[in-house]
């Protein structure tokens, strides 16, 4: 936190600014001549708004604005801004912990404080617009407290027509970009806007297609041209990132959402954004009594011998019309177990810990009679429910599927695979889980 909050400093204190003001030679001349040269209303730099130390996601785009107060309106309503004349340690406390509740700065429907104190009725559209694209990617718990932030290029304020920001976008992408990037684990940079796009494809090396439009099918509005040209993977401050355009929500005549622009990689997309816990392929499985079976005995018992996809790492029950809530990762699978007592007694013996386990697995099933003695099975070791390593789903997503015909059919009657990125995304709707993992129809078959 240290090094945040000192790079927040570092970036609101300048020292271009000084220099740029009496040169006019100055490549930030023009954007620092935005505003008078007052200490006490000149909006110092903005290095950041959001968590930049934790965001999964950061958007960059072009540099920040400043609006001029209108004829009649109170001062009071302006937003309580960091001025050049205000204390290090309130700056530094703006910029690090702006969309902090707790700080009352800024909130996650885009009001700010006012300098009355008072939170503005207007809503500062590029938040809100930034916000609902995290939800695209990140499920609706994204909060750029936590898991999402927004930087630019250049970092001084300027009016609607961004005069300055061209010729200064060089010298302060050199002084701070990366070092901004640096302090994020975000995997995930969305480029917003052509002016950040033309500003970053050198820099980065992106393909010269990078953030160019064309007309959707339709002819109603632009997308991306190309999918693969606008999303890229870069080596970018020590880290490697997947790289995306999106068009600035003040464009015209542009899809805004990853969706419209990427059908293609939208999985990918929410790989790319999700924790790296969250990386992998549940199984849903059939279970109408496996779930509670799970539940009792931290285990998945089948018959021997059953197939499931190597990529699998987790397991989810499908039970009572939906997906329950706990998503189980697998620990051991042993093969074709024979159910008996000296089974049992045999592997609790052992000094094999996923083999004790699987005795205390054999010989509380026999002993609740929940499988044949002497029979095989496959069983398959779980997290336990209230165990860090199970994942917690926010609700059971209920099953809402339909046939051609348009009746209800089960999830799955045998196994199907979800992306976990889809699964944990905060999905209420198996309809959902269809349109995103891109299946073409549903029916009741086993999905193997």
């Amino acid at each position: 936190m240290d090094e945040v909050r000192k790079l927040a400093l570092e970036v609101a204190r300048c020292g271009n600014i000084t220099h740029a003001r009496k040169d006019a030679a100055h490549p930030c001349h023009e954007i620092v001549s935005v505003q008078k040269p007052d200490p006490a209303t000149f909006h110092v730099p903005e290095a950041w708004a959001g968590a930049i130390d934790t965001a999964r996601v950061l958007y960059i785009s072009s540099n920040p604005s400043i609006g001029d107060i209108a004829e009649g309106q109170d001062p009071a309503t302006e937003e309580l801004y960091p001025k050049e004349s205000d204390s290090d340690e309130f700056i530094q406390d703006f910029i690090v912990n702006r969309f902090n509740p707790d700080s009352g700065y800024a909130d996650l429907n885009g009001s700010y404080r006012q300098v009355s104190g008072q939170p503005s009725t207007k809503k500062v559209s590029f938040w809100t617009n930034m916000r609902n694209r995290s939800i695209e990617l990140l499920g609706h718990d994204a909060h750029p407290n936590e898991s999402y932030a927004m930087t630019e290029v250049v970092h001084c304020k300027s009016k609607k027509d961004r005069m300055g920001v061209k010729a200064a976008r060089s010298a302060c992408s050199d002084l701070y970009l990366d070092r901004i990037i640096a302090l994020s684990p975000a995997r995930v940079l969305v480029v917003v806007g052509v002016q950040a796009g033309d500003a970053l494809k050198t820099r980065w090396d992106l393909p010269q297609q990078f953030g160019i439009m064309k007309k959707e099918a339709s002819g109603t509005a632009s997308i991306v041209a190309s999918e693969a040209d606008s999303m890229v993977l870069r080596e970018i401050a020590g880290r490697e990132r997947t790289v995306v355009f999106l068009p600035h929500p003040n464009s015209q005549g542009t899809r805004k959402f990853f969706s419209d622009n990427y059908p293609e990689n939208m999985l990918n997309l929410r790989r790319a954004a999700a924790p790296v816990a969250v990386i992998g392929t549940a199984a849903v499985v059939a279970a109408t009594v496996a779930y509670g079976e799970y539940l009792s005995h931290g285990a998945y018992v089948c018959q021997p011998n059953r197939y499931f996809r190597p990529s699998t790492t987790h397991f989810a029950f499908y039970s009572d019309r939906q997906i329950q809530p706990h998503v189980a990762e697998i620990e051991e699978i042993f093969k074709d177990v024979v159910f008996t007592s000296e089974e049992a007694a045999s592997w609790t013996a052992s000094q094999d810990r996923s083999g004790q386990r699987l005795g205390v697995v054999i010989a509380s099933f026999l002993a609740a009679g929940l499988r044949e003695h002497g029979e095989r099975y496959d069983v398959i070791l779980l997290s336990q429910e209230n165990e860090a390593s199970t994942l917690q789903l926010t609700s059971p997503v209920i099953n809402d599927l339909k046939n051609s015909q348009g009746r209800a059919v089960a999830f799955t009657q045998g196994q199907r695979y979800v992306d976990l990125e889809v699964l944990t995304g905060g999905i209420s709707l198996t309809s959902k889980i269809a349109r995103l993992s891109g299946w073409n129809e549903m029916h009741p078959d086993e999905d193997a």
